[in-house]
């Protein structure tokens, strides 16, 4: 169905899919070449044994070479064009599937993609009945996001469903053989002229008039199909794109499936992405209302703790869009991944063991400074996260290492520092450790969840990244007026 709307497709992009999918592709009599990207090199060799002998004839075909490779930073690397690109992925419910769904991955394609050339993206499965909003919502979403790469967008009725979409031409006028259609007629004569037996093809399902409408009506607008239903739905809210930076998909994703398990904690989530984004300024003064709570229950202890929590949320939060972006801009690369861990620990001890000896000559003039140190760390890598995409791979690599250790070192730093000062006002060593690492792990803990795992999806990593900063200029002031 997919090479159908291609009047050449000659060579094939397949991200995915297995077997299955590479059949389908070999058994076109126009395919001269295949390019199969497999992430992970045991999948095949699990598979492949179990399928039946005639269904593993096609992995001996010489039209077909086999790559095991991240896909996305295979496409980025690729210098091979091609008629087609067909990516099939999971539901983007994590950060990882995500990257599938993003504008930056739709750009690239593009550029491996001849004028004229057809991209598929097969992934997007349907959830139960009663869930209709966020699915129309996170479909939308991803439908917005495809067309600012392409000219045109056609959805399949598939399970899952299926975004074909057109790349622009080079000449003003649209041949009617490139035309995106799921009308049985053209379908059908266009695989009677390539030779292909239509008894194989059980298309009703896919091209069903109606069932075409309804999709295609549900995902361009984000409403219901039914006139009645639409009458009772809320009007959707207006999301952005789904970018790396910026992955709403994922969250919409996750919070859908959400809804399956457990509808209380979905239904607050949902309140969060119906606040207007104005809203995220409010997080500046969260530091200011721990202090008040803290200083009404400990006194004056709350200002090297509130630090203590500042300093570990905002370095979680950094540590997450680091690893975001690099992933982003690598793909899933295990090693490189564990060795940006090594680099923060590596960070996290250096920071302990310099700020040990920093403690004991002035603890309460250093704090203030580490926390707004901390700040401007997170506002740099906040302005070189919009650079990410214009700047070598080797760059980006020393980048993301370097603010790992950078990182790593101001939270290490914190720990010795706030100790020192809890010391200094009477508390014992022990104590003072104790609440230090318990109001460091709740940092953590919020940057982590609160932050990374709901609010950075919605609002985007460069927003939430000065905010945070902002937040810890905030800190310093209230550090440097308290000490």
């Amino acid at each position: 169905l997919i090479l159908l709307q291609h009047p050449r497709p000659n060579r094939i992009l397949l991200i995915g899919g297995l077997g299955g999918w590479v059949k389908a592709v070999l058994e076109h009599p126009k395919v001269v070449g295949v390019d199969w990207v497999e992430v992970d090199p045991t999948i095949p060799q699990i598979v492949l044994p179990s399928l039946p002998k005639r269904e593993r004839i096609w992995i001996s075909d010489p039209r077909l070479e086999i790559h095991f490779s991240d896909g996305r930073s295979f496409v980025r690397k690729v210098r091979r064009p091609y008629d087609v690109a067909i990516v099939v992925v999971p539901d983007p419910t994590t950060a990882e599937a995500n990257r599938f769904f993003t504008s930056e991955f739709f750009a690239e394609v593009v550029k491996v993609l001849l004028p004229g050339g057809i991209f598929a993206l097969h992934g997007l499965r349907e959830p139960p009945a009663g869930f209709d909003e966020l699915y129309y919502a996170r479909n939308h979403c991803i439908y917005k996001t495809i067309l600012q790469s392409f000219c045109v967008v056609l959805v399949v009725p598939s399970a899952p469903l299926t975004f074909i979409a057109r790349c622009p031409e080079l000449l003003t006028t649209t041949s009617p053989l490139n035309l995106l259609t799921l009308q049985k007629p053209t379908l059908m004569q266009r695989a009677k002229e390539r030779g292909l037996e239509l008894g194989k093809f059980n298309l009703f399902a896919f091209i069903d008039p109606v069932n075409v409408e309804r999709v295609n009506f549900e995902v361009k607008t984000g409403l219901p199909f039914n006139p009645l239903e639409r009458e009772r739905a809320q009007k959707p809210k207006k999301v952005g794109l789904n970018t790396d930076g910026n992955p709403i998909v994922y969250f919409l994703s996750s919070l859908l499936w959400l809804r399956t398990s457990d509808g209380r904690i979905a239904k607050l989530l949902e309140t969060v992405v119906k606040l207007p984004r104005w809203s995220i300024g409010a997080l500046v003064v969260l530091p200011l209302l721990l202090w008040f709570f803290i200083r009404w229950r400990l006194k004056k202890y709350a200002t090297p703790l509130v630090a203590m929590a500042v300093i570990g949320a905002v370095g979680m939060l950094t540590e997450l869009t680091i690893l975001l972006v690099f992933q982003s801009k690598f793909g899933t690369l295990y090693q490189q991944v564990a060795l940006l861990f090594a680099l923060f620990m590596l960070g996290l001890a250096f920071g302990a063991w310099f700020a040990g000896r920093w403690a004991i000559i002035g603890a309460f003039s250093a704090l203030p400074k580490l926390v707004f140190v901390t700040g401007l760390a997170s506002l740099t890598w906040c302005g070189l996260s919009l650079l990410v995409s214009l700047l070598p791979t080797v760059i980006v690599a020393i980048l993301c290492g370097f603010f790992m250790v950078l990182v790593g070192c101001l939270v290490g730093s914190a720990f010795p520092i706030v100790v020192s000062v809890l010391e200094s006002l009477g508390f014992e060593g022990d104590r003072a450790a104790v609440l230090t690492y318990g109001y460091d792990l709740f940092g953590g803990a919020f940057g982590a969840f609160l932050l990374g795992a709901i609010i950075l999806p919605l609002w985007g990593t460069v927003n939430l990244l000065a905010v945070c900063a902002f937040a810890c200029f905030l800190s310093a002031i209230v550090c440097k007026i308290e000490g």
